[in-house]
């Protein structure tokens, strides 16, 4: 049996869906099972996303060996005139992990609401919503109002360029966050905590944006 396992190639059982056109798209809403959210704004490139699912962890490349079954679930893309709703189903399969990946207009509106989900945006956005239980939030580039609610939270925020018109509000039990703010000597800041760690190289300059509002009952904290 160790002979065969070491001769036999894993196979990647990787399933995507068709690519759908996203050019009129300037909301997304992702709602459903936990799964990873990659999203640009890049206008060099076409509007569009697809779903995809890969089985993950040993134990699953090790059932691809035997099953030729595809890694897929329900998932579902549906655009209504200017909104894209992303419903991630649960999958058959444990280890079945789903990722929508996307690339939208500059100045596009991004709600997600997953039990648990890891996110990575790149690039220009208007607004952006986060619901969840458990998330690893990775943004760069710019965002007007950035709301975050998560009971455990780990957050790398980087802003590349500001307006001081941005709003960041984050709440959550548990959370890690390092923030960094490009172009800017001054923003304003509350952490409403129990217990916290906070290293700021910016004073709290009250009235100014960006404003970040943190509420917690953990939180490490850290802005540059």
């Amino acid at each position: 049996m160790a002979t065969l396992l070491m001769t036999l190639p894993f196979a990647s059982a990787q399933a995507a869906s068709d690519h759908l056109d996203l050019t009129g798209v300037t909301h997304i809403r992702i709602l459903g099972q936990p799964g990873s959210v990659v999203l640009t704004t890049g206008p060099a490139e076409a509007y569009s996303g697809a779903i995809s699912h890969k089985r993950s962890g040993w134990i699953g490349q090790l059932s691809s060996i035997w099953s030729y079954g595809e890694c897929t679930t329900k998932s579902t893309l549906k655009v209504e005139s200017d909104t894209l709703t992303v419903d991630i189903a649960s999958s058959e399969l444990s280890n079945c992990h789903a990722t929508f990946t996307a690339n939208v207009k500059e100045g596009s509106s991004v709600t997600i609401e997953q039990p648990a989900a890891e996110i990575d945006l790149k690039g220009v956005f208007r607004q952006v919503r986060l619901v969840s239980s458990a998330a690893d939030f990775n943004f760069s580039g710019e965002v007007r109002d950035l709301d975050l609610n998560s009971n455990a939270l780990k957050a790398n925020i980087a802003y590349t360029s500001v307006h001081k018109d941005e709003t960041i509000m984050i709440d959550s039990k548990f959370m890690d966050a390092d923030m960094r703010f490009a172009d800017t000597d001054a923003i304003s800041y509350r952490i409403d905590a129990d217990a916290s760690m906070v290293n700021s190289r910016f004073p709290n300059t009250q009235g100014v944006k960006p404003e970040v509002l943190i509420k917690a009952e953990k939180a490490k904290v850290s802005i540059n």
